[in-house]
């Protein structure tokens, strides 16, 4: 029926070609793509068809080559199929059973139905050889046809031959993409009989859910085994040693299989993580994974080098960006990081033409950001970046945040206003870009201290602030600023000191005052004065003297306040040190500050000698500029008056010492209250000493409520109470 179809088409082979061995297969091959061996011109598509066909039918030729040729003219769409069917099928009885494979799915791709009817008809001749009948099986398992199904099944039912039976479920196997049935003849019948009344719209949709099915399994299977694979080596990376770990984790990474090389990436990370470090064999076995052939290894070799800050793998990464080598979008996107950390000068061309491309715009800007940083742009290419920004920026897309740091690099007044705009943009991270660029640059601060409220500015502003901050307005518009929260706080506190080191002491002065009428914390007060008193002190301005008497007296009070009255002290004893003099309100401001200090050290009798020399100094005052005759009686007048600063500190501290009761230290300042009131001292004063010396005897539990008799202190004046005298 079909053996007219096997007559082969000789064409007269050449002797010479005969005898050419590898070389015939190539002239074949040269042929096939319409040249001529002797150059002489193209050839006719028939002609080719003709010789490949010769090579193909002639026994003489080496097995190897007929089938090469064999495939060409497989490939060769225009030669006629039965012609082709009719070479090709003899040397099913010569090749091996991968080359029968190989041939039959290439007659496959010549799919037709007459073709597949002959595949049939071969398949079911009892007269053709086992291999021939095999070949044109293996070609119906490749067919998607209800007839080839048919075909097969007949032949799986009644063949009596057991390799030929195993050829067909073999086949069907291939066909239906149904592997459950294997060689059940019952359940491969059963299965006929439900598809065969299918329509042809209907067995496509049938066969696609089969063969998706199998696809669905075998990529499941696959990643069990590829699981176990996994698990399996990572057991083994766990159960050698420390030290053998690093050998360990390189030949994970040159493994030829891409789970394997993942797993390896998997341990490199963690190792960053766990610090562990990265010797020169290993960063160079990651290196080589710059190349590797899978893009997800490719992406995580290139992030991990950067994170290791490797310069030969940015030196790799630059050349390979240059070179235009990686097509991979995430792939690139890595790249253009790693850039970001590491610039280089042969990445800027290739990350200038990356701005073009909407996906990876912002890394490349990025990448364009820390060469600028890095002074590796060129003036032009900054020109050109800039025009680029600009222009996507003026018809209309929205500003990506490494854009907005880029402009802000090469910008000029123009685009500083955009970017000023931004700083109230509704897209968080284009407003904390803007404010980046802001802090970047060298631009007054007080926009972005402005602003400070806002979560996604305040950090940037208050280290900013820190950082460089100068201005008085900006650090009056800092004091003003209400931090919630102990972070916030912490940083307000740190740009405060920071700032009160740069700007005037008057001006710090007033913001401490302020600062204590909100509750603001003395410690914070207290280091801002000393960053005043640090600058003044190494300031050569004609006001500094000035400025220095009232950061010292401020700061005396603070540290008494705070429970320091040794440093006040320290303070105090600075001022008599200065060669500047000092006003009637600040020596007399000094002298209360001493006093109380003295106190607070326990340091009684000489608070009251300091006491003394102040009232004694504002009573010649007083004779100096009262028209009223003074008494001239020894120690201090009758007149004493009872809110007279001196005493409402001794008179506070004796209340405080009642409180605590501290008898020694009530009684020497009862003591010496009564000594520097004299015999006479006024009714508001005699009786609050009354009251005191009442509480005196509470305590001392005598039942004395008489007076405390004052005693004389005979002691040397230290050269504080001298000066205060």
């Amino acid at each position: 029926m079909y053996g007219n179809r096997l007559n082969l088409m000789w064409c007269g082979w050449p002797i010479a070609l005969r005898s050419a061995g590898l070389a015939g297969v190539l002239l074949c091959l040269l042929f096939a793509v319409g040249v001529r061996a002797d150059g002489g011109g193209e050839a006719t598509e028939a002609g080719q068809s003709a010789q490949l066909l010769a090579m193909v039918g002639d026994d003489e030729l080496p097995t190897a080559e007929r089938k090469a040729a064999a495939v060409t003219l497989l490939d060769h769409e225009e030669a006629d199929a039965q012609e082709v069917l009719a070479a090709v099928l003899p040397l099913f009885d010569v090749v091996d059973s991968a080359g029968r494979r190989e041939l039959g799915e290439r007659l496959a791709r010549r799919g037709s139905d007459e073709l597949v009817q002959t595949l049939i008809e071969i398949a079911h001749d009892r007269e053709a050889s086992r291999p021939t009948r095999q070949g044109a099986v293996a070609a119906l398992g490749r067919h998607r046809e209800q007839q080839a199904a048919g075909a097969l099944v007949k032949l799986a039912v009644t063949s009596d031959d057991p390799v030929l039976r195993a050829s067909a479920f073999a086949a069907l196997a291939t066909l239906t993409g149904r592997d459950d049935m294997g060689r059940d003849v019952k359940a491969w019948q059963a299965w006929w009989a439900a598809v065969e009344p299918l329509s042809e719209s209907q067995w496509r949709q049938h066969l696609f859910e089969s063969l998706a099915q199998q696809r669905r399994e075998t990529r499941q299977y696959q990643q069990t085994l590829e699981s176990r694979l996994v698990e399996a080596h990572r057991s083994l990376f766990r159960a050698v040693s420390a030290e053998d770990r690093p050998g360990q984790l390189i030949r994970l990474l040159e493994d030829p299989l891409d789970v394997v090389r993942q797993l390896g990436m998997d341990l490199a990370v963690q190792r960053l993580v766990d610090d562990r470090g990265f010797d020169e064999p290993l960063r160079e076995t990651l290196r080589k994974r710059l190349d590797d052939p899978s893009p997800a290894i490719r992406q995580r070799a290139t992030l991990l080098l950067r994170d290791l800050a490797d310069g030969p793998a940015a030196d790799r990464v630059a050349r390979r960006l240059a070179d235009a080598v990686e097509d991979v979008e995430a792939v690139l996107r890595a790249e253009l990081l790693m850039m970001s950390r590491l610039p280089r000068i042969e990445a800027v061309e290739r990350s200038l033409a990356l701005l073009n491309s909407p996906a990876l715009r912002d890394e490349a800007a990025g990448a364009i950001n820390a060469a600028v940083d890095a002074d590796r742009l060129t003036y032009q290419q900054g020109v050109r970046a800039l025009r680029h920004v600009r222009g996507q920026l003026d018809a209309g897309q929205p500003p990506l945040p490494s854009i907005v740091l880029l402009l802000g690099r090469l910008g000029d007044e123009q685009d500083w206003r955009r970017i000023e705009s931004w700083l109230d943009s509704e897209d968080d991270a284009v407003k904390q870009a803007a404010a980046r660029a802001w802090a970047d640059s060298d631009r007054p601060l007080l926009p972005l201290v402005e602003r400070a409220y806002d979560a996604r500015i305040e950090s940037i502003a208050l280290l900013t602030a820190a950082r460089r901050g100068q201005s008085t307005v900006t650090f009056q518009a800092l004091v003003q600023f209400e931090p919630e929260g102990e972070q916030v706080t912490e940083r307000w506190h740190r740009a405060l000191e920071a700032m009160a080191g740069r700007v005037s002491g008057d001006v710090v002065l007033g913001a401490v005052r302020d600062l204590e009428r909100r509750g603001a914390s003395s410690s914070l007060c207290r280091r801002m004065l000393a960053a005043a008193l640090e600058q003044v002190e190494a300031s050569s301005r004609s006001n500094a003297s000035g400025q220095r008497v009232d950061l010292l007296l401020a700061r005396g009070r603070l540290r008494i306040a705070a429970g320091e009255p040794e440093g006040a002290l320290a303070d105090f004893d600075r001022l008599a040190r200065l060669e500047v003099e000092l006003t009637d309100a600040q020596h007399e401001q000094r002298q209360r500050g001493i006093i109380r200090a003295r106190i607070d050290l326990h340091q009684i009798d000489r608070a009251i000698e300091t006491a003394e020399a102040m009232l004694n100094g504002r009573l010649a005052a007083d004779h100096e500029t009262d028209d009223e005759a003074a008494d001239g009686g020894e120690g201090p007048a009758s007149g004493l008056r009872e809110n007279d600063s001196p005493m409402d500190l001794l008179f506070a501290a004796a209340d405080e010492r009642a409180a605590a009761d501290d008898v020694d230290a009530l009684k020497q300042l009862v003591e010496g209250i009564r000594r520097l009131t004299g015999a006479s001292p006024n009714s508001g004063i005699s009786q609050r000493i009354e009251q005191l010396e009442a509480r005196l005897s509470q305590l001392r539990g005598d039942g004395d409520e008489g007076r405390v008799e004052p005693t004389e202190v005979d002691a040397e004046p230290t050269d504080v109470e001298a000066d205060a005298a």
